[in-house]
């Protein structure tokens, strides 16, 4: 089996998981993906990596604001 290098983040950056547009979209709020956190820690398990302990109890967000570059 080949790896094709992609993985989730990779992904989502590209908009492969993006809902089609509807043709009312000024009406409409723009919806943005929040995963679970337990779907998060298992894509982080499947990319080899794992949370802090210290980081276990934060929101994503909370964490994304954390490590932002």
């Amino acid at each position: 089996m080949r790896h094709c290098g992609l993985n989730l983040t990779t992904l989502f950056k590209a908009g492969v998981f993006m809902s089609n547009p509807s043709s009312d979209s000024t009406a409409q709020k723009k919806k943005i993906f929040s995963p679970k956190p337990e779907n998060y820690k298992v894509s982080l398990k499947y990319e080899g990596m794992l949370l802090k302990e210290e980081n276990e109890h934060r929101s994503i967000a909370e964490l994304k604001r954390k490590y932002a570059r």
